[in-house]
């Protein structure tokens, strides 16, 4: 018999947002505040809901949610709060130095408040990932579905062409809420300050998303490699993180990049050096799955109204 899956540390973002969620339609309403609380579902606020489908699937523990200890409390159930209520990025690294002070360093799974994972879905996920572990980073990506109207009031969120590993042609994609990392194999300062970037302007074109962020890291890059040159490492951290993020830029706008071209890019831009040559058979892994609840993030009233419907049923 195998032993029992070593559980997974899961951190819940669930800071208060300070403005509206940015969002594609503008003729929804924007939602405001500290989602996990304010949105309430068949009585119960949205982050309790969130955590009992995480116990419930059994692969996660401790849970965590990284937001403000003056709404949350030092602890909700079964979840620890870290207190934390900066930007996206500023969160994350924030839980994630916690994480690591409270457990032994290793691979952390994050989600948001503001997406309620179905039984199922949420498993078939979770196989993926124990099917391919050791990683240094997992992200999937969820494939839309043919039927449009199966999104519902997230019709409009911005989608994504990619060619999934073992296909012909690219398929529409919505980027999941959850995603693993592992803190020894990546550069987290450039992560943190990328995913920062990244959360401000994911409903933007590609294009204006790259210079967006390319240009916020910019400067991180060349002071990182005026450091290296100092110790008589080549500089070649600049280079290769704006190559790779161009090209993949590239070939995301244009709907031709494949699976294994997105998962080497990322690991070419975020993967720790030292690690992967100490680990040369390491990667990551970014899969297109089935699990369209992991994508419906509520932005919007008309998201939140339309969940409540689908919890009460």
């Amino acid at each position: 018999m195998d032993p029992p899956a070593e559980k997974i540390p899961l951190v819940i973002l669930a800071g208060s947002a300070k403005q509206g969620e940015t969002v594609a339609d503008e003729h929804s309403h924007r939602l405001y505040g500290p989602k996990g609380l304010k949105i309430r579902l068949a009585g119960r606020p949205l982050i309790d809901v969130i955590i009992e489908r995480f116990r419930q699937n059994g692969a996660f523990g401790p849970i965590f949610i990284a937001g403000p200890a003056n709404r949350y409390g030092e602890s909700r159930g079964a979840a620890t709060v870290i207190d934390t209520d900066a930007d996206f990025g500023r969160n994350i690294r924030a839980a994630l130095d916690s994480v690591v002070a409270r457990l032994s360093p290793g691979a952390t799974m994050f989600t948001t408040c503001d997406v309620i994972p179905d039984p199922a879905e949420l498993e078939r996920l979770v196989a993926d990932y124990r099917a391919h572990t050791p990683l240094d980073f997992w992200f999937p990506l969820i494939r839309v579905p043919d039927d449009p109207s199966e999104l519902g009031a997230s019709a409009e969120k911005r989608q994504y062409l990619v060619v999934p590993d073992g296909a012909a042609e690219a398929v529409k994609i919505l980027p999941s809420h959850l995603v693993m990392v592992d803190p020894r194999a990546l550069r987290l300062t450039l992560i943190f300050k990328s995913f920062q970037l990244a959360y401000r302007s994911r409903t933007r074109p590609v294009f204006t998303r790259f210079l967006y962020i390319t240009s916020g890291v910019l400067w991180f890059l060349i002071r990182r490699d005026v450091s290296n040159l100092f110790r008589l490492r080549p500089p070649f951290l600049t280079p290769i993180v704006m190559f790779n993020a161009a090209l993949m830029s590239h070939r995301v706008g244009t709907g031709s990049i494949t699976q294994r071209q997105l998962e080497t890019h990322l690991h070419q831009i975020f993967g720790n050096e030292p690690h992967r040559r100490l680990y040369r058979n390491r990667t990551g892994r970014v899969p297109a799955l089935e699990g369209l609840s992991l994508a419906r993030d509520i932005d919007t009233e008309e998201e939140a109204e339309e969940m409540a419907v689908e919890i009460a049923r």
